[in-house]
């Protein structure tokens, strides 16, 4: 999971703070953020997007195009002009993770990343998240990750959080243990 900047979340928290407590207008700005944060992902728009040294107003272009495209509301226009203003186009998809997160919280829910050596049933996948929201008292929506480094058990990231049950840090603790227990 990417670290969310300052500066993302602080427009984040100005947006969902404009939605004044109505989950259901936080969750329209959120889509249109969303539809702002694909265009970062289409190879040229993006490259423009992202570049300091490009025209405001052509990253003015490509976000209005965007903004028409998920009929934005006029708040989100406006914040988003303020974006463009202030020159912190690269932000946006900061944004709309950290509006997610969030609305997440209002309703409970966390993200987080599963990390196994192999891919899972998802019966398995899913007890393995469900474990995890009963242990934060929250529900969990996960994300699979395959890293075969990982040997076997599992490794989660929620929120700041780590769990780490994999074989690999298990086999690096008896490693590191038995290293140590040489020097005495």
């Amino acid at each position: 999971m990417k670290n969310i900047s300052r500066i993302g979340r602080r427009y984040a928290r100005a947006l969902f703070s404009i939605a004044k407590g109505d989950l259901a207008k936080a969750k329209e700005y959120l889509a249109v953020l969303e539809t702002l944060s694909e265009l970062f992902d289409v190879a040229d728009a993006g490259r423009v997007l992202r570049s300091p040294v490009m025209p405001t107003s052509l990253k003015k272009v490509l976000l209005d195009y965007g903004l028409e495209h998920a009929k934005a509301d006029p708040m989100v226009h406006q914040s988003i002009s303020g974006v463009i203003a202030a020159g912190r186009v690269a932000y946006i998809p900061d944004m709309y993770r950290a509006l997610r997160e969030l609305i997440f919280a209002q309703e409970g829910l966390v993200e987080a990343e599963i990390t196994t050596a192999v891919e899972l049933p998802k019966a398995e996948f899913d007890a393995i998240a469900k474990g995890l929201g009963t242990m934060i008292g929250k529900t969990v929506i996960a994300t699979p990750q395959v890293d075969p480094t990982v040997l076997g058990g599992f490794a989660a990231t929620v929120g700041n959080y780590r769990v780490d049950l994999s074989l690999k840090s298990k086999l690096d603790g008896l490693a590191q243990a038995a290293v140590q227990e040489s020097y005495r």
